[in-house]
């Protein structure tokens, strides 16, 4: 069962480690990766996580051996000292979904320019007859047959599966990061698995 929902979560892997920008090998597993910097892509749509930093995972196993991964297993490293941990998709969608439970005043409605969604979500309603202004319907839940309309569903939608997997998966991994851009300088995810460790520079 297991394997069935790891083939059911995440994205589509691409047909081999080297259509990704960068890669690595782990023993006998491949692994590959894109830096999305704040950017969700989803069904014809691209979400901004402005509040994370995103980066497209793959891994290949080799033939007939399941391998255990997990997005709590990556940590980006930031200028070679300063180590960010995954954070949950969950997380990740509570952000996009109610902004202002942080602190970060929202960003207003969602402004479509070409294939790209900028700003926050509407106001969703968080218990009946909550108060706060706009607060419309929660949005539905995503279903088996259906594409997630919002970037908190995409979110938990394309996550990086977190099970053991014989074929290759892929996903997305989030990565809380409060610092400017400008700041960052070098960014090497992590992959680690025990005593074993894979590196792969993003830039």
């Amino acid at each position: 069962m297991a394997l069935a929902s790891c083939a059911m979560a995440g994205t589509a892997p691409k047909a081999k480690p080297g259509d990704y920008p960068v890669q690595a090998r782990m023993g006998a597993i491949d692994i590959a990766a894109a830096y999305l910097v704040h950017t969700l892509p989803a069904e014809g749509t691209n979400f901004l996580a402005p509040d994370y930093l995103v980066v497209e995972i793959a891994i290949y196993p080799p033939k007939a051996q399941a391998v255990a991964a997990a997005a709590g297993q990556f940590h980006l490293r930031v200028n070679g000292k300063k180590d960010l941990p995954a954070d949950t998709p969950e997380m990740v969608a509570m952000s996009l979904k109610y902004p202002d439970w942080e602190g970060r005043q929202g960003m207003g409605p969602q402004i479509g320019i070409g294939p790209v969604i900028l700003g926050g979500e509407q106001p969703t309603a968080r218990f009946p007859g909550d108060p706060r202004p706009n607060a419309g319907p929660r949005p539905a839940k995503v279903g088996t047959d259906a594409p997630p309309q919002t970037a908190a569903e995409a979110a938990v939608a394309f996550a990086f599966p977190d099970c053991p997997c014989q074929k290759p998966v892929s996903g997305y991994v989030y990565f809380r990061y409060d610092g400017k851009m400008k700041s960052l300088k070098s960014l090497e995810l992590v992959w680690q698995r025990g005593d074993e460790q894979a590196t792969l520079r993003l830039f």
